[in-house]
């Protein structure tokens, strides 16, 4: 069974009378992920996150985060104001909540979407965040999201910042400060001098806040807590009237914030930042992380993530393992998101939707079909799969049942949810790509007759030279290297569609092998004649170079002189 995910309000009476808390979990055992939405207690929106072991136990608390921080051009703390908070979706396959405020000066919108999924292996909460300028905003400082807060940050012992795009590493240092919610000048922004620096590469970008040193461990109390991650999905925006496509980091003594480039002070109207992030909140390495894995066996990225020995490993892993959706003719379907994958229906396509996901990731991705006309499957309906390489498609039954239903009052429509797990072979091929349809049974493509094979042209003898100024022999015998229309042994003028330089002439000297007269041959001597760039095979061919001197030219005649054996 996999873990469902939940998001919803909290009762906090007898602790707090200011306005709403909410919370999310996965599975049972407690919370996960918790929002002040509006900062009514700390400032901080984004308030208790913690780790998943899979035993239903509670655990520690290593969060908090913020959305927008912004100080006007005086030094004003802009609060948000209008706050229309809407939990859509408590879950179970898939949360949706969405919050869209103004700022205290009317000058920035912010409209935020939280979604948390069913899965098998950790806490994983993507975040998509938007803020738009509604005219021109002189800042004295902005940032777009922390992680941890300022004003909320619990547990935050680890021992090192890693960050960086992809496979590559761009910052790897030591934490020596220590904050907590302090706002203190020297833990601040004077923390390390990294502030607003650029991101190197194009993304996904990855943060690892880890390994978290804190001294309680699970063999005596298993009250524990997480190695914070995130991960930078996407990021699009223009400021300053300026088109940015990474965001800028900053390091705050134990936190991480993002904002916008150095020597930027003032948004114009109409500028904008969205951008795609994913929390995550890792066991730690070692025990705690075995133990999430004995309670949930089954789980392939856990066995997968269990190859990589330390937690900044693995979230660099996350970033990694991402995928790219594209639909598949007749019917063009929109492509709302790539991760959370969403993709809606259209109109006139009798609720039937065809893509193709390229990549893999970690957990079990949420697939959303939304713009449906209703949300009854009849018995052939449902989700269907095929893999690469696989020539038909198979129901996904388990995940067709363990679907969720939503309906959205703005379209009229249904939407349903489910969670597939696109992470073939483990360590597989990350470009590998998965055909999803949704609908009926997809009709089979009828059986292709046989092509018979074609009759083989007769090999002429081989010429006794072949002038590689003019000439050009294909490599094999395979029409398809250098020469599109060669055959095998025969030699094709000028004009015939042979590239005519060194490196793409070849003259076959045995059944096995052809030599390629590069840029290595010496007058007279002995060209070793090479089977596509394995060891020689004979000795047997000399070329002299009509230029007159120590090797051939490009486009120089070349005479090549060979012995059939």
């Amino acid at each position: 069974q996999i873990p469902a995910f939940s998001h919803a309000q909290l009762s906090i009476v007898g602790y707090s009378n200011k306005f709403l808390w909410e919370e999310a979990a996965l599975g049972t055992g407690g919370e996960n992920f918790c929002m002040d939405p509006l900062g009514s207690h700390t400032r901080a929106p984004i308030t208790d996150v913690r780790p998943k072991l899979f035993d239903g136990k509670w655990k520690e608390n290593v969060g908090g985060g913020d959305f927008l921080i912004y100080f006007d051009e005086q030094g004003v703390y802009q609060y948000q104001r209008k706050l229309d908070s809407n939990l859509l979706a408590n879950g179970p396959c898939l949360s949706h909540s969405t919050y869209k405020s103004l700022s205290n000066d009317g000058k920035i919108l912010s409209e935020i979407q939280v979604n948390g999924g069913r899965t098998d292996d950790t806490v994983r909460v993507f975040i998509r965040v938007r803020y738009s300028a509604q005219e021109a905003t002189p800042f004295s400082r902005l940032a777009f999201f922390q992680f941890g807060s300022e004003t909320y940050n619990y547990h935050a012992a680890f021992d090192s910042f890693k960050y960086g795009s992809t496979s590559t590493v761009q910052a790897d240092f030591q934490r020596t400060c220590t904050a907590g919610k302090d706002r203190d000048r020297a833990k601040m922004y004077d923390s390390y001098g990294i502030h607003r620096q650029a991101l190197e590469g194009t993304g996904p970008w990855w943060f690892s806040m880890s390994p978290n040193s804190e001294a309680v461990t699970y063999d005596s109390n298993t009250m524990v807590v997480g190695d914070r991650g995130l991960v930078v999905r996407s990021f699009q925006g223009r400021l300053g009237g300026t088109n940015v496509n990474s965001p800028s980091v900053s390091v705050l003594c134990d936190k991480i914030e993002l904002g916008p480039p150095a020597g930027l002070s003032q948004l114009e109207a109409g500028d904008y930042v969205d951008m795609q992030l994913e929390m995550i909140i890792l066991p730690r390495a070692g025990a705690e992380f075995n133990v999430a894995m004995q309670n949930s066996p089954n789980s392939l990225s856990l066995q997968y993530l269990s190859t990589l020995s330390t937690s900044w490993e693995r979230i660099q892993a996350h970033a990694m393992h991402d995928v790219a959706v594209t639909s598949v003719s007749p019917s063009e379907a929109v492509i709302d998101s790539h991760y959370p994958i969403r993709v809606c229906v259209p109109a006139g396509a009798n609720d039937v939707v065809e893509f193709t996901v390229t990549g893999q990731a970690l957990g079990y991705v949420p697939i959303v079909i939304c713009g449906l006309d209703s949300s009854i499957l009849g018995p052939e309906q449902g989700l269907w799969r095929r893999n690469e390489g696989e020539p038909t498609f198979t129901r996904l039954e388990d995940e067709t049942l363990a679907r969720q239903s939503n309906y959205d009052r703005s379209t009229g429509n249904y939407e349903l949810i489910f969670n597939v797990e696109i992470l073939p072979g483990l360590a597989g091929n990350l470009e590998s790509s998965t055909v999803f349809r949704f609908g009926p049974a997809p009709t089979p493509s009828p059986t292709p007759s046989p092509t018979p094979a074609p009759t083989p042209a007769p090999t002429p003898s081989p010429t006794a030279r072949c002038n590689f100024d003019t000439e050009c022999f294909d490599i094999l015998g395979d029409g398809n290297y250098d020469c599109p229309s060669c055959v095998e042994g025969q030699c094709l003028p000028t004009g015939s569609g042979c590239p005519n330089t060194n490196g793409g002439a070849c003259c076959r000297v045995t059944s096995g092998g052809n030599v390629n007269c590069g840029n290595n041959c010496g007058d007279g001597a002995d060209l070793a004649c090479y089977d596509r760039g394995q060891p020689p095979l004979n000795a047997g061919v000399t070329c002299t170079d009509s230029a007159g001197d120590s090797f051939c030219d490009p486009f120089v005649a070349m005479d090549c002189a060979f012995q059939l054996p």
